[in-house]
């Protein structure tokens, strides 16, 4: 098993490195399309290479989320794992996150002061930001809440769009088109803490748990 994954890991650098030397070429031309556009006042040239930029960028971090989600499984990136409070992190993931969604729309519930989880602080914030940004795309008012709950030897991070609160966020949150990558990494990094991810419709409305052993 362990040499498949080296054997992915391996296939995946290689489709990303063919796969970035069109793509810079496509930013550099973005780029100079944009100088020109400005200095010639061509405001909807200067949109469209804008859009042509921004969806290069997205497609540079896609790349980099897949390479480092194969490198997570292989053991090639090992994790900084070490013992947090749960509700210190979670104020400090809010305080500094970088978020798809208006930071005043995340309902933040304070779990119990003595929860612990042995985790990589940043990685982990990281999958948690990509859960957010996901369920809160389908509508810019709706609240995302994120809370905490212990269950037996495990802990729940609960990502959740409430429930009548918007149609367009639930049913967004209930579809990852379009996000298949980005939950790729997010799976790899929750897995490789010796957890697992669930989606749920519940009487709290759809999203995610992410279920990790406490510490």
């Amino acid at each position: 098993m362990n040499n498949l994954q080296e054997e992915l890991d391996t296939v995946v650098r290689l489709i990303a490195h063919d796969l970035r030397n069109p793509l810079t070429a496509l930013q550099l031309n973005a780029q100079l399309i944009e100088r020109s556009a400005s200095a010639d006042g061509r405001e909807r040239e200067l949109r469209w290479a804008g859009h042509i930029a921004s969806a290069a960028r997205r497609m540079d971090a896609m790349i980099q989320q897949l390479v480092e989600a194969e490198r997570i499984r292989s053991g090639r990136i090992a994790l900084a794992r070490e013992q947090a409070a749960v509700a210190a992190w979670l104020d400090d993931w809010l305080a500094t996150a970088s978020l798809a969604v208006a930071r005043d729309r995340v309902q933040l519930a304070t779990p119990d002061r003595s929860l612990a989880l042995h985790i990589d602080a940043r990685r982990l914030g990281q999958a948690l930001s990509t859960l957010v940004g996901i369920v809160g795309v389908g509508a810019e008012a709706a609240p995302v809440s994120v809370g905490v709950l212990r269950d037996g030897t495990t802990v729940r991070l609960r990502v959740r769009v409430p429930r009548g609160g918007d149609t367009a966020a639930e049913q967004e949150a209930q579809s990852t088109a379009g996000h298949e990558i980005e939950m790729h990494h997010v799976r790899a990094v929750i897995e490789t803490h010796g957890g697992k991810l669930e989606f749920t419709t519940d009487d709290d409305g759809p999203g995610f748990d992410v279920v990790l052993p406490a510490a």
